[in-house]
C-alpha cells in the first residue's frame, strides 16, 4: 500500500521528501487486520503455539490479529469466524478518523468470496463516504504461508 501511495505521490509532483513524510506518517498510522479460517498454519509457522491452535479449533475460537508498527499481535479472541470477520470491521473502523482521507485494501489468501463479504460490509460502515481507496487483492505466498487458504485482512491507513 504504501508502494502505491508514494506512486501516486510522485505522479502528482510531491518533492522526495514531501513523498518521505507522507510515508513515515503511513508507516505510523497503518494498521492490518486479519483473521483466518484454519489455525494449522499459524500453528505451522510459529504465529500461535500447538496448544492454542488444538484449543482454538476445538472451541471455535478465531483470533483477530493485528500488525502494528511491524509487530504482528492477537488484537482479540472471538468464537466463530463470523464474529471474527465483525471484529476485525470493527477495529478497522476504529483506526479511521477521517473516511474520505482513508485507503483500504482487503486482502484474501485463495478466498475470493470471504474478501468479496468483507468488502460489502466495509461499504456498509462507511455511511455512504467516498474513501480515498478502497481495493481487493489476493495475498502473496509469503502471506498465504502463514495464513493459509481462507485468510482475509484489512490494511487500513490514513492521509494526512
Amino acid at each position: 500500500m504504501r508502494v502505491l501511495r508514494a506512486a501516486e505521490l510522485a505522479r502528482t509532483g510531491h518533492t522526495m521528501a514531501q513523498i518521505l513524510d507522507a510515508l513515515d506518517y503511513e508507516r505510523r498510522t497503518q494498521r492490518l487486520y486479519a483473521c483466518f479460517t484454519d489455525l494449522s498454519h499459524l500453528q505451522r509457522t510459529g504465529r500461535i503455539g500447538k496448544a492454542q491452535a488444538v484449543l482454538g479449533t476445538l472451541m471455535k475460537i478465531v483470533p483477530v490479529l493485528c500488525l502494528k508498527d511491524g509487530q504482528v499481535a492477537a488484537e482479540a479472541q472471538v468464537r466463530t469466524f463470523a464474529r471474527a470477520q465483525e471484529t476485525m470491521l470493527d477495529l478497522t473502523m476504529k483506526a479511521v478518523t477521517d473516511i474520505s482521507k482513508a485507503r483500504f485494501l482487503v486482502i484474501h489468501t485463495n478466498a475470493p468470496q470471504l474478501a468479496s463479504n468483507a468488502v460489502e460490509k466495509l461499504v456498509a460502515r462507511l455511511g455512504g463516504v467516498q474513501p480515498r481507496m478502497l481495493e481487493t487483492l489476493e495475498a502473496g505466498p509469503v502471506i498465504a504461508t502463514h495464513g493459509g487458504p481462507g485468510a482475509v485482512g484489512i490494511f487500513v491507513a490514513q492521509d494526512e
